[in-house]
């Protein structure tokens, strides 16, 4: 989970990086199209009007590659996060079915210390044996499995 918080805050530092980059582009661009126009304005060339056309239509791809880039980020995000909630349902539900498979391997073993508690033969008492070794290992295993959704 500190992983996610990590990932979230450097996540926000980029943005903030690059939200400023993008404005300080925006506003040099601008100053030189309010420079081009006053300048063509006030000389009354040509040239100053088409510096000034050429500057507003990089100032509108800028906006427009900005407004693009936001909406892909966005829409990334958001299936990111769709993604990330799935797979923690997934894996609480793995994680559930974990437990249950063992809680079911101890009733199958304690049956069979059961029956073999019944049938008392010269195998009785290894087959007891081995059920309560393996409900020992399950039991650890469980209590680890335990541990980790916690």
């Amino acid at each position: 989970m500190q992983t996610n918080g990590s990932e979230n805050t450097a996540q926000q530092q980029n943005n903030k990086t690059v939200l400023i980059g993008a404005s300080i582009g925006m506003g040099i661009l601008v100053l030189l199209l309010v420079w081009a126009i006053l300048q063509a304005a006030h000389e009354e060339s040509v040239l100053g009007w088409i510096l000034a056309g050429v500057i507003t239509a990089w100032l509108g791809l800028a906006i427009y590659l900005l407004v693009s880039v936001n909406r892909t980020l966005t829409a990334q995000r958001k299936a990111y996060e769709t993604h990330a909630e799935k797979r923690a349902e997934y894996e609480a539900d793995v994680h559930t079915e974990k437990l249950a498979h063992s809680f079911q391997i101890c009733l199958v073993q304690s049956k069979v210390i059961a029956e073999q508690l019944e049938a008392d033969d010269a195998h009785s008492r290894d087959m007891i044996d081995r059920a309560l070794d393996t409900i020992n290992f399950t039991a650890k295993n469980g209590m680890e499995l335990a541990k980790e959704g916690a």
